[in-house]
């Protein structure tokens, strides 16, 4: 090596060589971090269910393409102006005059990658370090390498986050399940017919469910309900009551049965004391007196539907909202498949 180079114009040198395939493949290696990003919180929210965007892995990535993008940019300044003027003329100068000192010297062919780079800091670079014996790495292997770290570097920040939500779903599904077994038991001591998943099979991100169907003597099932909707901190989020109307009833005998079965299935529900994200949620149970006088006045085949939007304030109860609903079909379109219920929605007031 020439030992009039020095250690800056060396490094200058192999530092050019290897920003040589920037210009060209600097987007693409952008793309691919960008890319192990979009994989990695699909992951985050898909099977680790995570509810929000994991904000130190976002930093990260922005920061490896904050990176990727100034030291681009940096090569496509440094192939078009005189970065480095000074040291990179001074290099130049003694490379050319290593060329002189041996003019006989036969000039070995340029890599092909530096050909095909024409005028870019490829060929620059390799064009002063071959006459001054300047070894160069391999600026191939260099930029894969880069991104490889980049790549590791971005995996490694989502690994003890992944493993601090594994932990959290674990923690999650045993408070549900305390909920949704509590509930079970309840429905199962009032004479209802239980049936909830285990929350500890499988988690789910947004609630787990239990319902309780009424009965009658034989152990069939007459067609009133009620689902209960529990949250991950075990908290009932939604109730809702399925009661069963019969068109060859009156309409006082279908609501004096219905308000049977809602006195039934609520007492379940608040004999399992469990927690609620509103009172209402547990406590509401009636239908309000709008809705009884609007169902008493109309008949088997006309549905109904009033919600605090209609009643206001009677709709409210504890927090919660009440919606109660009449399901049916018209007269003239009832067949073996059509069915009659009311239907009591409570979720949290907005």
């Amino acid at each position: 090596m020439n030992a009039d180079v020095t250690g800056w114009e060396r490094l200058l040198v192999r530092w050019y060589y290897v920003m040589g395939p920037l210009p060209r493949r600097g987007f693409t290696c952008i793309l691919i971090v960008m890319g192990e990003f979009l994989f990695l919180s699909m992951l985050d929210d898909l099977v680790f269910h995570n509810t929000g965007l994991y904000l130190v892995g976002l930093f990260t990535m922005l920061a490896i393409v904050v990176a990727f993008t100034v030291a681009t940019s940096y090569a496509m300044l440094a192939s078009r102006c005189d970065l480095n003027k000074k040291t990179w003329g001074s290099v130049a100068a003694k490379a050319e005059a290593a060329l002189r000192e041996n003019p006989s010297r036969e000039k070995p062919e340029a890599p092909f990658t530096a050909r095909e780079d024409g005028s870019g800091l490829l060929r620059a670079s390799w064009e002063i370090a071959e006459p001054l014996g300047i070894s160069l790495p391999d600026h191939r292997r260099f930029l894969r390498r880069v991104l490889a770290v980049a790549l590791v570097l971005l995996a490694a920040v989502y690994v003890p986050h992944f493993v601090g939500r594994a932990q959290t779903m674990r923690q999650e599904m045993e408070t549900a399940a305390q909920t949704t077994r509590a509930l079970e038991a309840s429905f199962a001591d009032a004479g209802l017919d239980p049936f909830s998943i285990d929350p500890t099979r499988e988690h789910d991100k947004v609630s787990y469910y239990v319902t309780g169907d009424v009965v009658d003597e034989a152990g069939e099932e007459t067609g009133s309900s009620i689902r209960v909707d529990i949250n991950n901190d075990g908290q009932v989020i939604e109730t809702g009551y399925h009661l069963a109307v019969d068109p060859a009833l009156s309409q006082e005998e279908n609501l004096a049965q219905a308000e049977k079965d809602l006195a039934l299935l609520h007492d379940a529900l608040a004999a399992a004391d469990v927690p609620a994200l509103v009172p209402g949620l547990v406590t509401a149970h009636e239908l309000f007196p709008e809705f009884r006088e609007a169902f008493l006045a109309g008949s088997p085949y006309e549905g109904i539907s009033l919600d605090h939007y209609d009643v206001g304030e009677t709709a409210l109860v504890d927090g919660a909202e009440v919606a109660c609903y009449f399901f049916t079909d018209a007269q003239d379109e009832w067949d073996e498949h059509s069915e009659a219920y009311l239907w009591i929605r409570v979720e949290p007031a907005d």
